[in-house]
């Protein structure tokens, strides 16, 4: 019950992803863990983000790129477009999520504007999108896990040393109470 308060004060009409899949119970404690991180940030937090509106680009358009999404707007982001599993995909839910680019490729991503971008695909590529962003110039969050061996991870940790842009994983209290 909280959290569909939660997310009714966040505007959630109803509890269905971007592509019509109904939120279904088990999704429910991951999803209520990034809400709840996202609503105890704290002021001074709040303030520092505000300063200057991220431009941020979101990879992968399932339950996890739309909690990116809508994360990333709290926070004062300015989402700037999204790239799904393929350019159709991408341009339906562009037009869902009401942004301006639907990227159909990697390289459309690392050549825009996006200062920030969220990898939330398939495991098996975040690595290899992860380090062709970074050598744009461009801050990555990754979903978990970084890369599916060690070497991925040290790849993707070298590729951010090098450009000198962030690359990180989100962090939510698993078990974490929601009271």
């Amino acid at each position: 019950e909280r959290l569909v308060a939660l997310l009714a004060s966040m505007g959630v009409r109803d509890l269905r992803l971007t592509g019509g899949e109904p939120l279904v119970r088990r999704d429910f404690p991951r999803l209520a863990a990034m809400l709840t991180a996202i609503d105890n940030l704290s002021e001074d937090a709040r303030k520092a983000m505000a300063e200057k509106a991220k431009q941020v680009a979101i990879l992968g358009a399932g339950m996890i790129g739309e909690v990116h999404r809508r994360a990333a707007v709290l926070a004062g982001a300015e989402i700037l477009g999204v790239m799904a599993s393929s350019p159709e995909r991408s341009r339906e839910v562009a037009q869902a999520w009401g942004v301006e680019q639907a990227y159909g490729s990697i390289e459309e991503v690392a050549e825009s504007k996006a200062e920030v971008v969220h990898i939330c695909t398939p495991n098996a590529s975040h690595v290899r999108y992860a380090v062709a962003l970074m050598e744009a110039g461009k801050h990555v969050l990754c979903e978990k896990p970084l890369g599916v061996s060690l070497e991925d991870a040290q790849l993707a940790a070298k590729a951010a040393e090098d450009a000198g842009v962030v690359n990180t994983i989100p962090f939510t209290y698993r078990f974490h109470p929601m009271t």
